[in-house]
């Protein structure tokens, strides 16, 4: 994903992917999620807004 990512819609950067989250950092209430379970990564977390369509250039999508 990450690869795909940075290949075909835009260069990564350090500090770009984010990882593994502590399970104290997981919200009360809430399943672990998989940041927490260290299966899932990141990308620019809170830069793209959740639900947000067409954020990408034509030829980036």
């Amino acid at each position: 994903m990450c690869g795909w990512f940075h290949c075909d819609i835009d260069e990564l950067r350090r500090g770009d992917v984010v990882g593994r989250r502590h399970s104290d950092k997981v919200r009360e209430g809430l399943a672990d999620s998989n940041l927490a379970a260290g299966t899932a990564v990141g990308i620019r977390p809170g830069f793209y807004p959740s639900g947000q369509r067409n954020e990408f250039f034509p030829t980036k999508t």
